[in-house]
């Protein structure tokens, strides 16, 4: 009663108003803000002349969605109560640009519900009382969630993998490069270093850090540290020495596996740790020289043991470990087998950092069912002019990428004049890690209609993947993102409120998962484990959980889950999960920041990128190269901003929060760099300057500037790329940008490219260039 009586005193602020005091966080795929009216009215004249109410249908519930009686509708939804002699009447106005008579319906069965229960239960709270009727909450979460397949996970992942051994012993297992691993080799390498590890105390649950780069050392530290009963922590050789070292102090670890080429990078990193915190070390090829037996050892773990722990971004500014069992990664394992048909003629191609949570099937499915894992480097991973061409030529059938590398992919694809892949051997291509836009979909299937595509989702706590949606035609065409399905097999799924009750289709709520998949929680952290892994109240088995995503989705009518958006600050950029507050905590640390704010823009579509908005202390003077470096010490590549913008002061809201819509937008110019700006002295230089102006939209260029300093990523660097080798027509790898990312750098190499070219030339062919320059 006192909050319609103040409703009542506010009632002429307009919906504009409210929106531009709020500032609500818009998501693509959600919708506006809705106008509704909803009145009360005693005088039977007030209903439309022309909709008619049955004798038939007073002192009962009746909908007739069919009536229609005006041109057009004066809010989005008006609903309006009238009353007919000793009855009620309840009628809608509804836009039918937004609304279609079945949602109506579904919303007049839940005012329904709501009068019903409060009517039989006065004195219980609004949230606690029913909303959905019996079906609706026997679909929500009973069918809908419907997914238990009679899979055994008794068997460990390694247990599995030694069956496989005995059927196929002379089998590829994995390959890389040119060189390849048969199942039996691969095992008694793996025995090899397990017996090493076993021989220094590990064994259930304990923490083996991997230092090593993608291929054969690090899948067999895997294997190994499964068979010696522990769990696998990957650590990933682009994070800075500070990083790594506050992932190796929070894990409290006592071993950590390496190759010796890492040794040197390694001892750096572990030279600020006190001696008696300092893991011990063991070489992988140190270990398989030494007289250990080939032979399996016996099991020791079972499958409610931890397999690996996977750091996340925080929001505090402290990395969370996020503790994976046996169990649940199995069931993944199984999920994938089950929905993408793999069998011992399968290639998977494993693309993902070590550290990123789809890693774990691409390295391990495979060997479950006899298949082929093909390992792909860096610099062919993430490079589009040469993925293609790899996935073509190792006939790879799975395919795992994120949305916006396959954006690259297709960019250069629908170029003419480039080299087209047929991809004859691709059965499934994967899509994670970022929502992905239909029209993204559409390119693929007008270029590839043959390979069916599966939408993917799934959090680093839960065994990576929950949902798959699988399909090989575009869904309808008003829909702005591709679901992202429904649960894989023995796994829950529920849209909640905040009082953790089930809403109705089409209404968003926050995703919790359920199942065999969810994860032990965060390593050493019981309190954020409480908070976000919470007793799950729709199972009736003992010690269930739920995990909370802080993931806004909603169920469509068909049973499948589209994303929304985020309930908290976390974001994610190609693919990688970003809290912000991680960010913004570590650089409130800096000794001359005051207040410091970070955001995500994406200010042409597909490009998103991090700005830091930072207020400097009174008398402190900053610059961005400094504020740059000192993230570039502390955090991964892709958590550092691509832009800083220096404020006199935050703008603030009327209630004191950060005003969003007041950041100004960064300008397109040259950073302030510590160096000064060198303008280009050679015409090669010239023409990659314009070219960096122009995918960098900034003013102007220097040829000592680093690329990545100047606000580039991941992505501008492969449009970039793109670009030069469309005007030089050379060859250059992503890799040697990464390398040398400044003109003066690349100038060179496109230059001896050039001139070992011309120097190859027969006399005829140099004869002809130059009667075609003149």
């Amino acid at each position: 009663y006192k909050v319609s009586l103040e409703a009542y005193a506010h009632q002429g602020v307009s919906l504009d108003q409210i929106i531009s005091e709020l500032q609500p966080k818009r998501n693509p795929g959600q919708d506006r803000p809705i106008r509704i009216l909803f009145d009360w009215q005693e005088d039977i004249n007030h209903l439309p002349t022309n909709l008619h109410v049955p004798s038939d249908s007073l002192n009962k519930f009746v909908i007739d969605g069919e009536q229609t009686y005006a041109d057009a509708a004066r809010f989005d939804i008006w609903m309006s109560i009238r009353r007919v002699d000793e009855d009620l009447v309840l009628w809608a106005e509804y836009n039918t640009d937004l609304f279609d008579s079945s949602t109506i319906s579904r919303l007049f069965g839940h005012f329904q519900a709501l009068l019903t229960g409060s009517l039989a239960n006065p004195d219980m709270r609004i949230s606690d009382l029913p909303l959905l009727s019996t079906e609706e909450q026997q679909q929500l979460l009973g069918a809908w969630n419907e997914t238990a397949k009679d899979y055994s996970l008794e068997p460990c992942i390694h247990e599995l993998f030694e069956a496989q051994v005995q059927r196929t012993p002379d089998a590829v297992a994995v390959a890389c490069d040119e060189a390849h691993l048969t199942y039996e080799q691969l095992n008694q390498r793996a025995n090899r270093l397990a017996s090493a590890l076993v021989e220094r105390n590990v064994g259930p649950d304990t923490i083996v850090p991997l230092f090593a780069h993608r291929g054969f050392d690090f899948l067999l530290g895997m294997l190994a540290v499964f068979k010696a009963g522990g769990a696998y922590l990957p650590l990933d050789l682009r994070d800075p020495a500070q990083r790594t070292h506050q992932l190796l102090k929070q894990s409290r670890s006592r071993l950590l596996l390496t190759a010796k080429e890492l040794m040197p990078v390694l001892s750096d990193i572990l030279e600020d740790l006190p001696v008696e915190e300092r893991p011990l070390i063991l070489c992988v090829s140190d270990a398989l020289e030494q007289d250990y037996a080939v032979d399996n050892l016996p099991t020791r773990c079972t499958p409610q043991h931890m397999a690996y722990v996977i750091y996340t971004s925080g929001s505090t500014g402290v990395p969370k470990g996020a503790m994976v069992e046996q169990r649940g990664m199995i069931n993944h394992l199984y999920a994938k087998v089950h929905d993408l048909q793999l069998t011992d003629s399968d290639i998977i191609a494993q693309t993902a950092p070590q550290s990123f949570d789809i890693s774990v099937w691409q390295f391990l499915v495979a060997l479950v069912v006899g298949g082929r894992v093909q390992i792909f480097r860096d610099e062919i991973a993430f490079d589009p002019t040469r993925l293609p061409g790899q996935v073509s030529l190792h006939q790879i059938t799975v395919l795992e990428t994120v949305p916006s590398l396959l954006r690259a992919v297709l960019a250069l694809r629908s170029r003419s004049g480039f080299e087209h892949e047929s991809l004859r051997s691709l059965r499934w291509l994967m899509l994670t890690g970022e929502a992905l836009p239909p029209d993204l979909a559409h390119q693929w299937l007008h270029w590839y209609p043959d390979i069916p595509l599966i939408n993917a989702y799934g959090p680093t706590e839960c065994s990576d993947d929950v949902t798959h949606y699988p399909f090989d035609s575009l869904p309808d065409a008003n829909v702005s993102l591709i679901p992202i399905g429904r649960p894989i097999i023995n796994t829950q799924l529920y849209v909640l409120d905040a009082w953790l009750q089930p809403v109705p289709v089409g209404i968003a709520g926050e995703l919790y998962v359920g199942g065999v998949g969810v994860g032990r929680g965060y390593l050493y952290e019981p309190k954020k484990t409480a908070q976000t892994f919470i007793p799950d109240p729709f199972s009736s088995k003992p010690g269930a959980r739920l995990y909370k995503t802080g993931d806004l989705v909603y169920y469509r009518s068909n049973g499948n889950l589209e994303f929304v958006g985020r309930v908290d600050h976390q974001v994610k950029i190609r693919g990688q999960r970003i809290e912000l507050g991680e960010i913004q905590a570590i650089l409130n640390q800096h000794t001359a920041v005051r207040e410091a704010a970070l955001v995500m823009r994406e200010d042409k579509p597909g490009d998103k990128y991090l700005v830091a908005y930072v207020v400097p202390d009174q008398g402190q003077l900053l610059d961005t190269h400094e504020l740059y470096h000192f993230l570039q010490e502390k955090l991964p590549p892709y958590m550092v901003p691509s832009a800083f913008v220096l404020l006199d002061e935050m703008p603030l809201t009327s209630n004191g929060k950060v005003n969003l819509r007041l950041l100004p937008t960064p300008e397109r110019i040259r950073p302030d760099l510590r160096n000064a700006m060198v303008p280009p002295r050679t015409e090669t230089e010239e023409m990659l300057a314009e070219i960096w102006v122009q995918v960098l939209g900034i003013d102007a260029v220097g040829i000592y500037d680093n690329f990545f300093e100047l606000g580039g990523h991941s992505m501008l660097s492969i449009q970039l790329m793109a670009q030069i080798q469309d005007t030089f027509q050379v060859e250059l790898s992503l890799h040697h940008f990464f390398e040398r990312p400044m003109i003066a750098e690349l100038g060179l190499i496109i230059d001896k490219i050039l001139l070992d070219e011309i120097e190859n030339l027969s006399e005829e062919e140099v004869l002809q260039l130059l009667q075609d320059e003149t």
